[in-house]
Formats: C-alpha cells, sequence, structure tokens
C-alpha cells in the first residue's frame, strides 16, 4: 500500500544517495541512514536536506530509521533530530552499528530506541 502523498515521492526506495533509502510499506516508512551525516566529498553521506525531503513525503504512522554512522556535521545532526521530532509520527530508531558524534544526536530523536547486541552508540 502506498504511504507517500506522490509517486516522485515512491521512487524514493531507489537509493538517493549511496545508502540513504526511503522505502514505505503497510503503516511504516523505513529511512536507512549509512554514512556521515552532512555533505561528503569523499564518503557515503547523508544531509538534513536529504531527510527533510524524505519526511514531506511521509504519511504513515511510524517512521523506522535504521542507523550505522560515525558522525559528521553536528548541524546537520541537530536539523535531522529536531525534523525527526517535529513529525507527527512515531520514531523508531534502530541503530545497526554505531551512533556515534552527530548520529548519536539523531539516534536521540527516537520514541523508541533499539541497540542490539554489538551496537554502540558514542556521545561527546
Amino acid at each position: 500500500m502506498k504511504r507517500f502523498k506522490n509517486e516522485r515521492a515512491n521512487k524514493m526506495a531507489a537509493t538517493i544517495k549511496h545508502e540513504f533509502k526511503a522505502e514505505a510499506t503497510n503503516d511504516t516508512t523505513e529511512i536507512t541512514i549509512y554514512g556521515d551525516i552532512g555533505e561528503s566529498w569523499w564518503n557515503e553521506s547523508v544531509s538534513a536536506n536529504d531527510v527533510k525531503n524524505a519526511l514531506e513525503q511521509v504519511e504513515s504512522d511510524t517512521i523506522t530509521i535504521r542507523l550505522n554512522s560515525p558522525g559528521g556535521d553536528a548541524f546537520d545532526g541537530i536539523a535531522i533530530y529536531n525534523q525527526l521530532k517535529n513529525h507527527k509520527a512515531k520514531v523508531i530508531v534502530n541503530v545497526e552499528g554505531l551512533a556515534a558524534s552527530a548520529a548519536s544526536i539523531i539516534a536521540m530523536a527516537a520514541d523508541e530506541l533499539i541497540m542490539n547486541t554489538g551496537s554502540m552508540m558514542m556521545i561527546h
């Protein structure tokens, strides 16, 4: 079942930027954030603008963030945090590996935070 407002948003299931994806299934939208936070010329990255564009199209009741990032730009992390906190959907963050630095800020936006065995968070 579609949960996005338009067909363009449904195409977001394809990779937007490296490992940044947004997919809608039933009543949950899944967003994968792997790599650096903020723009990067050298590594996989996800910016606050990428997340903003994805969240504008979300109509589902739950957003699941799959997170594995060494961090990056603190202000992009804060912007992503605020975007998630201000969204009407329940936010579940699943730290699949590492949530360090700016990524730990994003993890704090969760209504429900999941960290399985071996996953790590580094806050400074």
